[in-house]
């Protein structure tokens, strides 16, 4: 999941955001602290800071040059690599604002693709609520193909990265798949299930 989540973050930002603003914004005070085990944010009048934890920047990870390149051609603030792996993006609010504009319609691009798509050709919609936390997604099988499947991963990190880069705390992104002739559901998986379920399982094989 790391890598995938990595790979998603790197397209995300490099689709997302516009040229580099040349005005320059006085530091001000920060007026607000929000903290949760995953995602810390710092909200100040015009610029919020967000530090992504390591396990969401991949496993690879990421070098400072490359986040000082994304800086330069991005339009962020700063982008500084933690002792911990984690990495914390400075940005403006307004770039925010942009970012999870676009992290959204790309997000509903994808997944219109993914409709009758190549790897889940039976799915027939797919609905997901205002704050990126909830996937309803309907398909004509009464149980989850392979392709099915694996497609909560591709749900997880659109809702994870979106919910990471708004700064939400504590959230969860559940999946719900339902048939589309009788309308009950076949299966729910939620992120932090799914996350447990792994180390679970790493740690047994350990």
């Amino acid at each position: 999941m790391n890598k995938l989540i990595k790979i998603l973050l790197a397209f995300v930002l490099s689709c997302s955001c516009m040229a580099c603003s040349r005005t320059q914004e006085p530091v001000k005070e920060e007026k607000a602290v929000e903290k949760t085990e995953n995602i810390k944010t710092k909200k100040g009048i015009l610029n919020v800071t967000i530090t992504i934890p390591a396990s969401f920047v991949g496993e690879e990870g990421v070098t400072q040059e490359e986040l000082d390149q994304e800086v330069k051609e991005k339009g962020f603030k700063s982008a500084t690599i933690n002792e911990d792996g984690s990495v914390t993006y400075v940005m403006s609010k307004s770039k925010q604002k942009e970012l999870l504009k676009k992290m959204k319609e790309d997000m509903d691009g994808n997944l219109q693709d993914m409709i009758g798509g190549e790897s889940t050709p039976n799915v027939t919609d797919i609905q997901v609520n205002k704050e990126v936390t909830e996937f309803t997604v309907t398909t004509t099988n009464t149980e989850l193909d392979l392709g099915e499947s694996f497609s909560c991963i591709a749900l997880f990190m659109y809702g994870g990265l979106y919910n990471s880069f708004a700064g939400n705390e504590d959230f969860d992104v559940l999946v719900t798949y339902k048939n589309a002739d009788s309308k009950e559901v076949i299966e729910k998986i939620s992120l932090r299930e799914w996350i447990s379920n792994i180390e679970e399982s790493q740690n047994e094989n350990n």
